[in-house]
């Protein structure tokens, strides 16, 4: 369906959509600055806005005719939504077929498996997954997410402590607020602290860096007076 949604269905992201979408994550950053944020905001929500424009394409197909649906990522979505678990499993594996480097493809795919009741595969999947995600934060992010949302939280917590891990090491503040989020779905009070405390550490670490140090005053201070 590539951009044809999009032109059908023009959209503007507004500083409105923006700040709203950083109101969020900042309630669990208190200190997370919007322009720091602006870009990944900006792409979280040009992606929903083109799944709406996706959506209502689609929408507007059925209310006309009976559409024949190839696409195998929309009807594995479709059957997952309907609980058709069996014939999003069928579905995601095209999907994977045509794209079989996508690791986030893969944790759908995973995630139909588990709602199946097929945790022997959904394992197999993530494995695969894993190797071609690599040290990708945000595939962890969303890995947790996902097993969240299938009710194990244990291995929630295993992919978001191996993501907190990357986004610690990069100061990625960003990712650590996300990580925190899904630790408050799982009602884990005790590591979103811990993930506050080290967003916290860094934005410290961060405004100690950009002080002026005293050899650096004393260097203004001597060229000022060079200059009289």
């Amino acid at each position: 369906m590539s951009a044809y949604p999009a032109l059908v269905h023009p959209y503007e992201i507004t500083e409105e959509e923006i700040q709203a979408e950083f109101e969020k994550a900042a309630a669990i950053n208190l200190s997370l600055t919007l322009e720091s944020a602006r870009q990944t905001l900006e792409t979280a929500l040009e992606n929903r806005k083109n799944l709406e424009a996706r959506n209502a394409v689609l929408e507007e197909a059925k209310a006309s005719v009976t559409p024949q649906i190839l696409d195998a990522g929309i009807l594995a979505y479709r059957a997952y939504e309907a609980g058709d678990y069996a014939e999003a499993v069928k579905q995601y594996k095209r999907a994977v077929k045509d794209s079989p480097n996508d690791p986030y493809l893969q944790i759908s795919l995973a995630k139909a498996h588990l709602a199946n009741g097929d945790d022997k595969n959904a394992k197999s999947v993530w494995v695969k997954a894993d190797k071609l995600a690599g040290d990708d934060v945000y595939y962890l992010i969303a890995k947790g997410d996902a097993l969240g949302d299938a009710g194990k939280p244990a291995d929630a917590d295993e992919a978001y402590r191996r993501a907190e891990t990357l986004a610690e090491k990069d100061k990625d503040i960003f990712a650590l607020s996300l990580i925190a989020q899904g630790y408050n779905i799982l009602e884990n009070t005790d590591r979103v602290d811990e993930v506050k405390a080290k967003i916290e550490a860094i934005q410290e670490a961060n405004r100690k860096a950009a002080e002026p140090t005293a050899d650096t005053e004393a260097t203004g201070a001597a060229e000022a007076g060079s200059g009289d």
